[in-house]
């Protein structure tokens, strides 16, 4: 993955207060949850994970596009099936 730019715990809290996800959490909560989050700046076509992958990592897109795939990386069987942005 590309360089994880700085984001100050105040700026990371706000972006997850403007998430549904966490739109009922405490400023005490949302503080707690930000300090498990680290940025990371995606390149352009670049794979975040595979299809049966370990669930590990909760990402949120803070700004940009990005497409989920279902099939292989060798394009056979490959379709997109969902896109936001």
């Amino acid at each position: 993955m590309a360089s994880e730019p700085f984001i100050s715990v105040q700026e990371k809290i706000q972006t997850l207060a403007r998430n549904p996800l966490f739109e009922t959490f405490s400023e005490p909560e949302l503080r707690e949850v930000a300090n498990y989050f680290n940025p990371v700046a995606v390149k352009k076509n670049e794979t975040l994970f595979h299809q049966g992958d370990p669930g590990r990592e909760l990402y949120i897109v803070i700004d940009g596009l990005f497409r989920i795939f279902s099939g292989d990386d060798h394009n056979r069987f490959r379709h997109e099936i969902g896109s936001a942005g």
